[in-house]
């Protein structure tokens, strides 16, 4: 029901593709639905926002072990190496 009202507001408005997705990102990440947030981190077409991106919205609101556990461990492929490389270095995390 949300979610139609939400498309109704989007389309009225023309709000771009690339804010509503950061909307709906940032919607998720605080009310901690990592598992949506997953989804579309995985999802194989163009992203209007970067993984990276996601990762850093998910340590903002859920802490540096979410981002860890959800989106930077190692049998996740979403990320290239270079991208883990940097997010886990911005995170402390340099034993990992």
């Amino acid at each position: 029901m949300v979610h139609l009202l939400f498309l109704q507001v989007r389309n009225e408005f023309k709000v771009p593709d690339r804010r509503y997705t950061w909307i709906k990102l940032q919607i998720w990440a605080s009310t901690h639905k990592w598992e949506e947030l997953k989804k579309y981190v995985k999802q194989k077409k163009k992203l209007p926002v970067s993984a990276s991106q996601v990762v850093k919205l998910v340590r903002q609101h859920g802490g540096q072990d979410v981002a860890a556990k959800q989106f930077l461990s190692e049998n996740e492929d979403f990320l290239s190496s270079e991208e883990k490389f940097t997010l886990l270095t911005d995170l402390g995390m340099y034993v990992e």
